[in-house]
């Protein structure tokens, strides 16, 4: 006879699953040198990850934020820039991906490597999610509950390296893990008090 297993009630698969949370278009850019380009604010979520070198990541009322390889973090409703150097004034990032055809873009070289992917909602309630989040959710690769995030990276560097015939469903679902795997990382790091309701999805008494 086969045993059951007690079922673990899981609050933040039911909250991605109702509001239909998906990474529905990924881009990806190469750079060196001196670069900067700055992102408007949009009704979405968006992660960034880098896959190789640094940079870093700018928005108004915080302290530049250094990302280095295997870092990913998650970008709610706010103007945000990325770049070399904190100093360099931004031009807009816009014109360069406003093509949804085109998705890669490199400037000069491959010192630096990223792939950013937004993050669309089908619920109705979308606002719910995107108004509790901080707008910046920083993830290093060196801290408690990253270790399946540098996994996925590595699993979508190799993707985008091999360039084979169902590529695109195969970085898709990285992608969708990836964004689970930053959440789950995020709740870990801050716990409930510093994290709100999304951290109180972690406990088995309150989620």
């Amino acid at each position: 006879m086969s045993q059951s297993s007690n079922f673990q009630p899981d609050p933040l698969s039911d909250v991605l699953e109702v509001l239909g949370a998906r990474v529905t278009r990924q881009t990806r850019l190469e750079a060196s040198g001196d670069w900067a380009l700055s992102f408007p604010a949009l009704d979405r979520l968006k992660f960034v990850a880098v896959l190789r070198g640094m940079c870093w990541i700018q928005m108004e009322g915080r302290a530049p934020h250094p990302m280095q390889a295997g870092d990913v973090c998650l970008i709610g409703t706010t103007d945000y820039a990325v770049s070399s150097d904190p100093t360099l004034v931004p031009q807009d990032g816009r014109q360069l991906f406003e093509d949804p055809r085109r998705d890669f873009v490199r400037l000069g070289g491959d010192e630096v490597v990223s792939i950013g992917g937004t993050v669309t909602f089908s619920g109705p309630n979308a606002d719910f999610l995107l108004d509790m989040l901080p707008d910046f959710i920083p993830v290093q690769r060196h801290t408690a509950g990253a270790e399946a995030i540098s996994t996925v990276l590595s699993l979508m560097s190799q993707e985008i390296e091999r360039g084979v015939i169902g590529s695109t469903i195969v970085r898709a679902r990285l992608a969708d893990i990836l964004l689970v795997e930053t959440f789950r990382a995020y709740a870990e790091q801050a716990g409930p008090d510093q994290c709100g309701w999304f951290g109180a999805l972690s406990d088995p008494r309150i989620g």
